[in-house]
């Protein structure tokens, strides 16, 4: 359940948190607690729109931000409340050289893990999982190594929606903290990923300059998404203004 004030889009309720200083005051207030944030993007969010579990595990986070600046574009056309975007790199970048918050990091590979570690005296463990999946055996395994360690945030980052089912099936074990999925926020943090120009993330190209990057890997994602995405922004739109129109 939603703790600050939400507003729906295509489906999903995005928190109407405008500022990063914000959310990392919001996550000190509820580290003591236990919980999930989520960081959409257009991706996860078309994903959702055809998949009623993941749009549930959304909807239940404590805190739903808008990465994609598109998502961000359609909230503002339609609701009189303006948001922000806040991008998962910059979020884990604000939290990880925090002082006062400890992490636990859980994906990506061994070398991105031990660059990580090295970087920053605030990551108290690292995990990297298998490339199967892990059975529960394992998995209590690694939430033990977790609690005893004590992190604020457990960072995931093995992908959408993967880390999404992985955090909502297993935040039971964790004792306390938050767990927050991240995809490629790892990758970003040590520049092996780039990101986009500030001019592309501003016109919502962000994606076309990661397609350039990883053509192989992402060409099916962006060619179903964004279309996906276009569409159904559009009808959304067209509803909101034949309500207004019919409540004038």
């Amino acid at each position: 359940m939603k703790i600050i004030a939400t507003q729906t889009v295509l489906g999903i309720e995005l928190s109407t948190i405008n500022d990063l200083k914000m959310v990392l005051s919001f996550i000190h207030d509820n580290i003591q607690k236990k919980g999930y944030l989520i960081v959409l993007n257009v991706h996860l969010c078309v994903l959702a729109k055809y998949d009623k579990s993941l749009r549930h595990i959304i909807n239940s986070s404590i805190l739903t931000i808008a990465d994609g600046n598109p998502l961000v574009v359609l909230s503002n056309i339609i609701h009189s409340r303006k948001i922000n975007r806040i991008t998962g790199p910059d979020l884990f970048r604000e939290c990880l050289f925090d002082q006062k918050l400890k992490h636990f990091l859980l994906g990506s590979t061994g070398p991105v893990l031990d660059e990580l570690m090295h970087s920053s005296p605030n990551i108290v463990g690292s995990f990297s999982p298998p490339f199967r999946s892990m059975d529960k055996k394992e998995i209590l395994k690694i939430f033990e190594e977790i609690n005893a360690l004590k992190p604020d945030i457990v960072w995931v980052a093995l992908g959408a929606p993967k880390q999404e089912y992985f955090i909502a099936n297993n935040i039971k074990y964790l004792n306390r903290g938050l767990m927050i999925p991240v995809g490629a926020a790892f990758s970003y943090q040590l520049n092996i990923i780039k990101r986009a120009p500030s001019w592309m993330q501003k016109w919502s190209l962000e994606w076309l300059y990661r397609l350039a990057q990883e053509p192989r890997r992402l060409w099916k994602r962006y060619m179903f998404t964004n279309p996906m995405f276009l569409i159904h922004s559009f009808f959304e739109v067209l509803d909101k203004k034949i309500f207004i129109k019919k409540n004038k």
